[in-house]
């Protein structure tokens, strides 16, 4: 595990009641979202999105999506089985990882929906809503787009600028070889660029009450963070060290940033809706 993110924990391990309650808030509000589902339009949310909207490509046939989706999850998975092969299964510990196999999965799926979709071009499904593989890839949409914004902010944002300030020269250095590199230019950048490609190119509309499905994924790397602690004595990244004085604030800014993201998504979704709007125009002239 690259020793430069851990900072050994000489007493008992202990998580303060204080940094729980704020995972317990995520976990709590989470799920409220997913259950009652706020600002929604139909009755049952994002499974009443019409099935054709995760398949249809804004810009041309729905094989250029497909074509699309499967190159980036090719590459994708090549990455992140190398990055697995040259650093070995730690990596898997880190909020990043999770996030790149969350693109990793969101792209296996959505292809596999695009696949379907060109099969059954000739008999298409009138009026037919999301089955299970649908909304899951409308979930994982919302999550890597805003997860991906998430890991590059506070990478480049916090954790970079932390690590090197470091008093160590040599951790420093380490921390300089760990971020300036092919893989992490990947997994710190073009991951947003792989998802806001997907988003210029595909129909998914935005579904605010999926927000909930970002706040668990937040709270659950959190309760991952305390287990992987209870084992090492290590937190895997210095600001979620929940021995310090401002950790409850850390833990609830951290959940305050996936809420603020989510809106910049949000962002996204009415950017791009005005920006068709303006092609359609500027056809129509």
């Amino acid at each position: 595990m690259p020793s430069f993110f851990l900072e050994p924990d000489r007493a008992e391990p202990h998580i303060p009641a204080s940094v729980l309650a704020v995972v317990a808030f995520g976990f709590s509000t989470s799920a409220f979202l997913i259950g009652i589902q706020p600002w929604s339009k139909t009755p049952r949310g994002a499974w009443d999105i019409p099935a054709d909207a995760i398949t249809r490509c804004s810009i041309g046939s729905p094989h250029v999506l497909l074509t699309y989706r499967a190159l980036l999850f090719c590459y994708c998975l090549g990455l992140g089985v190398s990055q697995t092969v040259t650093r070995g299964v730690w990596v898997f510990a880190y909020y990043t990882m999770w996030c790149w196999w969350a693109l990793v999965a969101y792209f296996g799926l959505a292809t596999l929906a695009s696949l379907r979709a060109v099969g059954q071009e000739r008999s298409p499904l009138r009026g037919a809503t999301l089955d299970r593989l649908g909304y899951t890839v409308v979930v994982l949409f919302h999550l890597i787009l805003t997860t991906t914004a998430m890991v590059d902010v506070f990478t480049w944002g916090l954790l970079v600028p932390m690590l090197a300030a470091n008093p160590d020269p040599v951790k420093v250095a380490h921390a300089h070889e760990m971020f300036y590199n092919f893989f992490s230019y990947n997994t710190h950048g073009a991951n947003s660029l792989f998802a806001i490609g997907e988003l210029l190119l595909n129909s998914i509309p935005f579904v605010p009450h999926l927000m909930g499905y970002v706040g668990f994924w937040t709270s659950a790397f959190g309760i991952w963070a305390f287990s992987v602690f209870r084992v090492t004595g290590m937190w895997l990244y210095p600001f979620l060290d929940a021995s310090r004085p401002w950790a409850p604030f850390a833990y609830a800014g951290i959940y305050a940033a996936s809420w603020v993201l989510f809106g910049l998504v949000a962002l996204q979704f009415r950017a791009r809706a005005w920006l068709f709007r303006h092609r359609r125009a500027l056809k129509h002239d």
